[in-house]
């Protein structure tokens, strides 16, 4: 992670150095928010870094052929479950870090940031350990929301 790294994201951090650190994240992604795809930069201006923390980590899918890799994630709370899907479309392996998702539960906390020949980054820190670098030409997003099934009464 090039900002929010581990000891921010697990809050190790003072108060002035975590606010720091996310100035400095916030000011680098008002620099270079205009040459993002258009969902990347709505996902990260919306994130902060911080939309995804404790997401479930569900499902990745990587489609070499068609360049595609995929990101289900789970958030439950206030009587819902909400899933979001990140659609990565670009994706190369050898490109990108996506072995740190094989051993991943969660996410801690993400960033975006330009990468090399016209490419993007999406950096994701993972729990309990790792690090995941998708490396993309373009994105998309889906979410949907799901009322959590109310607990049964004992009989």
């Amino acid at each position: 992670m090039r900002f929010l790294d581990r000891n921010w994201a697990e809050g190790l951090h003072d108060d002035f150095t975590t606010g720091l650190y996310l100035s400095v994240y916030m000011q680098h992604l008002a620099d270079i928010g205009p040459e993002l795809p258009h969902a990347a930069r709505a996902l990260a201006v919306q994130s902060r870094g911080m939309l995804l923390s404790e997401a479930e980590l569900l499902a990745t899918r990587l489609d070499d052929k068609e360049g595609a890799f995929s990101l289900v994630l789970k958030f439950s709370g206030h009587g819902l479950e909400h899933y979001l899907e990140l659609e990565y479309l670009g994706v190369s392996r050898d490109t990108s870090e996506l072995d740190a998702f094989d051993l991943a539960e969660q996410i801690l906390t993400d960033e975006f940031d330009l990468g090399p020949d016209g490419t993007f980054e999406h950096r994701l820190l993972l729990a309990p350990e790792g690090e995941a670098v998708i490396r993309f030409k373009d994105m998309r997003f889906h979410a949907r929301h799901e009322e959590e099934p109310a607990e049964k009464d004992a009989e």
